[in-house]
C-alpha cells in the first residue's frame, strides 16, 4: 500500500505561469484566478498544442463550483480566445 514515504511533496508553487522543460517537451503551467476552485491549474503542451483544463471545462452540464461563478465564466471566456 501507499505510505507516507511514497508521497513526494511539491517543491514549486505556480503563482501565474511556469515553464516546465522536460527535455524536448515544454509544458506551460498556468495558475488561474478563482474560478471552479481557488486553485485551478491548466497545462499547455507546446509540442502537441494540447491544453489540459482539468476541472475548468465542463461539457453538457454546469459545474459545481467551490470558487466563483463569475470568475469561472471570465476564465472560460479567456480560454476560448486562446
Amino acid at each position: 500500500g501507499l505510505t507516507a514515504k511514497d508521497i513526494i511533496p511539491p517543491t514549486i508553487a505556480v503563482k501565474n505561469n511556469y515553464k516546465l522543460d522536460l527535455g524536448g517537451r515544454v509544458l506551460i503551467l498556468k495558475a488561474h484566478p478563482t474560478a471552479h476552485t481557488d486553485n485551478d491549474l491548466s497545462v499547455f503542451d507546446k509540442k502537441t498544442n494540447t491544453m489540459w483544463l482539468s476541472d475548468l471545462l465542463f461539457i453538457g452540464h454546469l459545474p459545481v463550483l467551490d470558487g466563483s461563478l463569475q470568475g469561472w465564466l471570465q476564465e472560460i471566456r479567456k480560454l476560448e480566445k486562446r
